[in-house]
């Protein structure tokens, strides 16, 4: 950052935007005193916050990052974990504000469901409302929204948006954004370019210059998000269409089905539904038996392999103890191993090429 001055006012929301590497997210690094200024100060409330302790500064700032981090235990102590000494209708209120509520009564066990490996997954969008609920628990006088959707994808950005816009209404509140509609209504924009703040003003002062950095990032956004539900509205499409085709085929099947009077009569008996079903596939492939059972047999050798050569190293070493009587069952088991290795092999020709028979 270099000689840079912002301020961000209270009960507004205030927006960063810029490049990767542009100093955005530094500020907000500065601000939670991750780091400590070189030069220059920084004041909440009038008040230097080098002069505040680090553990009370940040219990009235209210943090939400690009990758929601949940812990392995209940969704109530994930929101817990923001004021622990918060209770039950503190943190359904909070799941409220952050539109988690609905979804979490809809859960197996509610607010006692286990999320993270081995359990309930959730959604991206899901998981960032419950740390969404988790920053608002402790109902903090800064909220500060780390480009909270831009790892979501359209239907997920749209629920945590809304659930964005009524948590940050009369808060104060700081946004770094990448997906610029989503701060539209911010009441002051700053646009960061290698350390320096280039810009600022409203989406409306902003877009009104003609070659603004922020327009031209608009602008970008807006083609790249057409052709991405152009891209999405085609795979709609696509699947609609391949939907049909099996749905055309299932009737098309079901029409021109014929199956012998032997095959009825199985099917229309009393067999279970597993069996109709196996029986039906049988003779559905009836002209493909000689095939179909060269390769279970080649199947049913190769699966031996093991077995039947563990038998024949038993019988080699409990062989006769005279030599001559030792030699003739040694020798005698060994052709068996060629044996057995051809038949493997033979197995395995016609497991990997069936075409060698002309299958």
């Amino acid at each position: 950052l270099q000689e840079i001055t912002l301020v961000a006012r209270a009960g507004e929301t205030t927006a960063f935007v810029g490049s990767s590497g542009s100093g955005k997210s530094t500020c907000i690094s500065l601000l939670l005193r991750y780091y400590e200024l070189s030069s220059g100060r920084i004041t909440m409330n009038g008040q230097s916050i080098a002069d505040c302790n680090e553990k009370e500064l940040r219990k009235h700032i209210g943090v939400v990052g690009q990758e929601p981090v949940l812990f392995g235990t209940t969704i109530y102590e994930n929101i817990r974990y923001g004021l622990v000494h918060a209770t039950k209708d503190d943190i359904e209120q909070a799941a409220k504000q952050a539109n988690a509520h609905d979804f979490i009564m809809n859960l197996p066990q509610k607010y006692e469901t286990i999320v993270g490996e081995q359990s309930v997954q959730l959604s991206g969008g899901e998981k960032q409302r419950i740390a969404l609920a988790r920053a608002l628990v402790k109902k903090p006088n800064l909220l500060l929204l780390d480009e909270p959707t831009s790892a979501l994808d359209n239907a997920d950005e749209k629920l945590v948006q809304e659930a964005l816009d009524s948590s940050c209404a009369g808060r104060t509140t700081i946004v770094i954004a990448h997906r610029l509609k989503t701060i539209q209504n911010a009441h002051h924009i700053y646009v960061f370019a290698n350390g320096n703040i280039i810009e600022e003003g409203t989406h409306t002062t902003l877009m009104a210059q003609k070659n603004s950095k922020y327009r031209l990032m608009v602008d970008a956004q807006q083609t790249e998000s057409t052709q991405v539900e152009v891209n999405e509205r085609i795979d709609e499409v696509e699947l609609e269409q391949c939907q049909n085709q099996k749905y055309e085929d299932s009737r098309s099947f079901n029409k021109n089905e014929t199956i012998d009077a032997h095959a009825n009569k199985m099917l229309a008996s009393s067999t279970p539904f597993n069996q109709s079903i196996f029986l039906r596939l049988l003779f559905m492939n009836k002209q493909e038996w000689i095939p179909i059972l060269i390769a279970c047999i080649a199947c049913l050798i190769s699966g031996a392999t093991q077995s039947l050569a563990v038998v024949l190293l038993e019988k080699t070493m409990n062989a006769k103890c005279t030599y001559e009587k030792r030699r003739h069952e040694v020798v005698s088991l060994s052709y068996w191993f060629v044996v057995l290795g051809i038949g493997v092999l033979a197995a395995r020709v016609i497991q990997l090429k069936r075409d060698i028979l002309q299958l």
